[in-house]
């Protein structure tokens, strides 16, 4: 089976979108499929023999493939779309995407429940860290990942109040990297209060690192 992967081009400073992408498209390598990963990224569209896939599949989110269009789609291959953010507008104010329609009901694919979507978690990275955690000495070291920084206006002044060392994301890093970086941390904390949609990569970065962690009830951490 030969499967077009249509997703965006990571920034210099990374994408969640552009990585959830990135791993899927080796998982279904994994799985025996024949898989080109596209970079659609604005202003580039689809490739010209993209008739020719069994499959293509979108890895969509309003602000990094939002300019492809259903009159962009080929007639041929069987149409798929991993919608990574759902509002209820939606459906309360019939304000969908204009892929929505597009794309066959039973392919439509969301990382958080929703009606008229197939629900498709984001699931936990697959990778091990190489090293398992000895016992160290020395203050708490309290793991956080993501760049936007999310509730470590709430995580230092706890680190601080108890003299814990706080271990935070300077910089996007290769994912396997961050997993390592957060496994030597003692608890790691995902504490969002920001009111996006969708689902939370970060989290499962964070549990792929086989520590504990600890998280409130934000909708971006729902399905968990």
């Amino acid at each position: 089976m030969r499967i077009l992967y249509v997703s965006n081009k990571p920034s210099p400073r990374g994408c969640g979108i552009a990585e959830f992408g990135r791993l899927q498209s080796e998982a279904l390598r994994r799985a025996g499929a024949d898989v080109t990963l596209w970079e659609a990224s604005y202003p580039t569209y689809l490739p010209d023999d993209s008739a020719d896939y069994d499959v293509l599949h979108l890895n969509y989110h309003p602000v990094t493939i939002n300019h492809i269009l259903p009159q962009h789609l080929p007639k041929g291959p069987l149409l798929s779309c991993h919608f990574h953010e759902t509002h209820p507008h939606w459906w309360e104010r019939g304000q969908f995407p204009v892929l929505w329609d597009a794309i066959p009901p039973r392919h439509r694919y969301s990382s958080e429940p929703g009606e008229g979507v197939v629900s498709h978690p984001i699931g936990v990275p697959d990778y091990v860290p190489l090293e398992p955690l000895v016992r160290r000495t020395g203050p708490v070291l309290i793991g956080h990942t993501g760049l936007r920084g999310d509730g470590l206006d709430r995580v230092i002044p706890v680190c601080q109040k108890r003299g814990w060392v706080l271990s935070r994301s300077e910089k996007w890093l290769p994912m396997e990297e961050e997993i390592e970086r957060l496994a030597r941390c003692d608890l790691i904390v995902v504490h969002y209060h920001g009111g996006y949609s969708g689902q939370s990569m970060g989290v499962t970065t964070a549990i792929a690192s086989l520590r504990p962690v600890l998280i409130n009830s934000n909708r971006m951490l729902h399905t968990l």
